[in-house]
């Protein structure tokens, strides 16, 4: 399992907002668990899913505009990081919309 933390910046653009929140839409459809954030969003899975969840969430914002995408990724057991996102021990999948 690994964790990735990743954070989308439409660049010249007025739709940011938009274009995040349609990017994190991809996600819905992988087998990951994830948390969004105010300005980056958690992914929980197994190592090619979570890869496979960050190509297509770049994919989705770079068809709509210009993006920098930061992406800090660890592969480290501790039921800390695993944890935060969990309820009873189960994961959560959580999206909120995102208002720039």
């Amino acid at each position: 399992m690994i964790c990735a933390e990743v954070s989308l910046y439409p660049l010249k653009t007025n739709q940011a907002s938009e274009i995040i929140n349609e990017s994190l839409t991809t996600l819905d459809r992988q087998n990951v668990d994830y948390k969004v954030g105010s300005i980056s969003t958690h992914i929980h899975g197994n190592a090619e899913q979570v890869w496979a969840s960050l190509r297509q969430l770049f994919d989705k914002a770079q068809a709509a505009s210009e993006v920098s995408m930061v992406v800090t990724i660890t592969n480290a057991a501790d039921d800390e990081i695993q944890g935060r996102h969990r309820v009873q021990g189960r994961p959560v999948r959580s999206r909120q919309i995102v208002d720039l």
